[in-house]
């Protein structure tokens, strides 16, 4: 008897630590600038989540998100149901866009479905973002990649200049933030992790009251085929050091493209030009003039898409079967060519955009079919393009579950 009862204590004890390490999910939330017009005052934000660290990814469900911010930095709103409006309260505080957490979404392991997010202002300066999961198996989480959940439009009040402050709600705050992980047949709620508090300085060049060192008259970019012109023009410069042009493919992260000198101070029209002579489909430019002292103000990016890619030197991929691959060795490609290409490539990347497979393959003219290997490929969400020397084929999406 005494082994039985020892037997069992030991079982019991097992069992309650695997029932803790099943529910060891821990979130990180974010906020990100997506994007702020300065003439209409308008900031809009992407919400984001991730798991904290590698033992503590979950899949998400349920989730409620509460956010506070500063009265009179951010236009009031109305705390009542605007039916008008059902995805926001009131037009200065609401939902711009659902990103990657809405309606069906397929994962890995299965599919989910969740009700569109709501965004409430259950108090005078706090907001909830929240929606329900209807059926499913949860949408994974996991440490190294932020989930986008959606993008909130912000109507700014430009007083005072003062940066534009928003907060997180923890578990000991009220209300509290909650989100809900799914686990097998049931749901727990998730431990939150870093909560970064979201910090936006007025740009300077919006700032009231406040003149510029550098007053830009022109900032533009022009098609060259496979090449970008990027030309602009100032009026007037005073003790500006140099402009730094930046590159995005999505409008939101940005890198140092080239560095060019300021004239430093001049009374008289200023004109500047460099070339990009590596575009791709979608090219976003930022110019950003710094000053003497290393002040940086920053100018609204230009949006040029090339014809480097036009689709009519070569249709889009038009299927990729079997999708999704189950157990399958090779998905097949169906594209239509306008000239053969002896040296066109397959490329498949993840959904971290890191290349896992290249693969150079024959086009010829009209219409092609083309195997590809997949057997090593992992389960996951991938996206599979084709290239080839000046052109482009807009890449479509690959399942494998298996």
């Amino acid at each position: 008897m005494k082994y039985i009862y020892f037997y069992l204590t030991i079982l019991l004890s097992f069992n309650a630590f695997l029932s803790q390490a099943q529910h060891d999910g821990v979130a990180d939330i974010r906020l990100v600038t997506h994007q702020f017009n300065c003439e209409d005052q308008v900031l809009f934000v992407d919400l984001e989540i991730k798991a904290n660290n590698p033992n503590s990814e979950f899949k998400l469900g349920s989730h409620n998100i509460r956010m506070s911010h500063e009265r009179k930095t951010i236009a009031p709103y109305s705390s009542q149901v605007n039916n008008t409006n059902p995805q926001g309260q009131g037009e200065s505080f609401q939902i711009s866009e659902e990103l990657d957490i809405v309606g069906l979404v397929m994962s890995e392991d299965g599919f989910s479905f969740f009700y569109p997010h709501t965004l409430m202002g259950s108090m005078d300066t706090i907001s909830s973002y929240n929606v329900a999961l209807v059926s499913g198996v949860g949408v994974n989480i996991y440490h190294n990649k932020w989930t986008k959940i959606g993008r909130i439009k912000l109507e700014i009040n430009l007083l005072d200049n003062e940066p534009i402050r928003i907060n997180f709600l923890d578990e000991f705050q009220f209300p509290r933030t909650t989100i809900t992980a799914v686990d097998g047949p049931g749901f727990y709620d998730v431990e939150l992790g870093d909560l970064e508090n979201y910090v936006f300085e007025i740009p300077y060049e919006c700032r009231i009251g406040v003149d510029l060192p550098v007053e830009l008259t022109k900032f533009t970019a022009t098609d060259k085929g496979c090449e970008a012109n990027i030309q602009w023009e100032t009026a007037t410069e005073e003790n500006a050091a140099y402009f730094v042009v930046e590159e995005s493919r999505d409008g939101i992260h940005f890198e140092e493209l080239m560095l060019v000198e300021a004239f430093g101070n001049s009374e008289s029209t200023r004109q500047y030009e460099i070339l990009d002579e590596k575009v791709w489909i979608d090219n976003y430019y930022r110019l950003v003039q710094v000053d003497m002292d290393g002040t940086a103000h920053y100018f609204d990016p230009v949006y040029l898409k090339s014809s480097c890619y036009d689709e009519s030197i070569t249709s889009a991929i038009e299927e990729v079967f079997p999708n999704p691959v189950i157990n399958q060795k090779h998905v097949f490609i169906k594209y239509y060519s306008a000239f053969p290409d002896p040296s066109s490539t397959v490329q498949i990347t993840d959904i971290m955009g890191r290349v896992v497979l290249l693969q150079s393959v024959a086009l010829e003219e009209g219409e092609n079919t083309v195997a590809i290997p997949v057997d090593r490929l992992s389960t996951g969400l991938y996206s599979i393009s084709l290239h080839g020397e000046g052109w482009f084929a807009r890449p479509k999406k690959l399942v494998k579950t298996k």
